[in-house]
């Protein structure tokens, strides 16, 4: 495997722009546990489900895995930036799961294994790769789904009719975001001080993953951005603009797709 590094260094862009657009508010952090609640609520309801093999696709520093770590018996966490993977190797030992976890420092397109998961998370990684790997990367991780499995996705959302790029970084202390092209997005995946961020567009994505096996079975965005919460003034965003589907194509900066083999 080529040595791959993830382009923002230890979050720092990441942290930044939420400091920037966010001001820790704390909308941030509970609009993502409302999606890992409905992961939840859905296997809890799945007939069949089993709560054997968890795969984390794309652990980045661990950060979620403390969020399945009591509920599986087997984890298993696959990360390809090599600093990020000392980091979730750090993060198992802390949370205790070393025992029954395994992790390797290898990217999602390229891992294999025998085994096959009841549940993959695929968590905001999409969005950084090349564009032409996204969906030799999903297709790896049907093959690796259980029969009865399930694929939890989370990445960037388009609120245009079709996909769009973006380049964040500092200039002079300062968060920047630029819209680029597909192709400039396509150099930036390897390389550093730029983060590139590819919007999916949310049926162009549906149909795509289809196109592969993969059907969704739920689709919410989240994240709805500062400024459309101050100008929508409602006080349970999250469930508003997910109350309609001309309402979810206008708001969300992210989306969750639920996914079973079709």
């Amino acid at each position: 495997m080529q040595q791959y590094h993830y382009p923002d260094f230890d979050d720092i862009l990441t942290i930044k722009f939420l400091d920037k657009f966010e001001k820790n508010d704390p909308y941030w952090k509970e609009s993502e546990r409302v999606i890992i609640n409905r992961i939840f609520y859905y296997v809890n309801n799945k007939p069949g489900f089993c709560f054997s093999n968890y795969l984390d696709a794309g652990c980045g520093r661990g950060r979620l895995l403390w969020v399945f770590r009591k509920h599986f018996k087997s984890i298993t966490a696959i990360e390809p930036d090599v600093n990020r993977f000392s980091d979730s190797m750090k993060m198992s030992a802390e949370y205790g799961i070393k025992e029954k976890s395994e992790l390797i420092n290898i990217s999602a397109e390229e891992f294999r294994s025998e085994e096959r998961f009841d549940l993959i998370f695929c968590s905001h990684v999409i969005q950084h790769i090349h564009t032409g790997t996204v969906f030799p990367l999903m297709e790896n991780l049907r093959n690796h789904l259980s029969d009865n499995g399930v694929i939890a996705l989370t990445t960037c959302h388009s609120t245009d009719d079709n996909d769009r790029y973006g380049s964040n970084y500092m200039d002079n202390g300062t968060p920047v975001m630029d819209s680029i092209s597909r192709e400039e997005f396509d150099t930036l995946v390897n390389g550093r001080s730029k983060l590139p961020v590819h919007y999916f567009n949310a049926d162009r994505l549906i149909s795509d993953l289809a196109a592969i096996g993969l059907k969704t079975v739920d689709f919410r965005v989240f994240h709805v951005s500062r400024e459309d919460r101050d100008m929508l003034q409602k006080p349970d965003i999250d469930d508003y603009v997910n109350s309609a589907p001309a309402l979810q194509k206008q708001h969300g900066v992210d989306m969750f797709l639920l996914l079973e083999k079709a």
